[in-house]
């Protein structure tokens, strides 16, 4: 829920000219991260056991997305989606 809720925030509020730019970075930073996250989870899984880890970083997780949910600029009513799909066709239309 959490890549949906990102990726949502990205198409939104990133110019279209870059979002490309944008969406590359991204992945760069996500990826890049993967060999620091992989010895840190070994390390501390060693440490705490893997049990406790999982139940950290889901917890972790659930809070920074009820967080993320709970202060997020949301469009309300019909009128607003509507809108905001109606402009995104024209766009791409043009």
């Amino acid at each position: 829920m959490g890549n949906v809720v990102w990726t949502t925030v990205l198409q939104r509020r990133v110019p279209r000219e870059l979002i490309g730019r944008i969406s590359s970075l991204d992945w760069f930073l996500s990826l890049s991260l993967v060999p620091l996250s992989t010895a840190l989870s070994g390390t501390v899984a060693g440490a705490v056991g893997a049990g406790p880890l999982l139940l950290w970083c889901g917890g972790g997780c659930a809070l920074l997305l009820a967080i993320v949910l709970c202060c997020a600029d949301r469009d309300t009513g019909a009128d607003a989606l509507v809108g905001a799909v109606g402009h995104r066709h024209a766009d791409q239309a043009t």
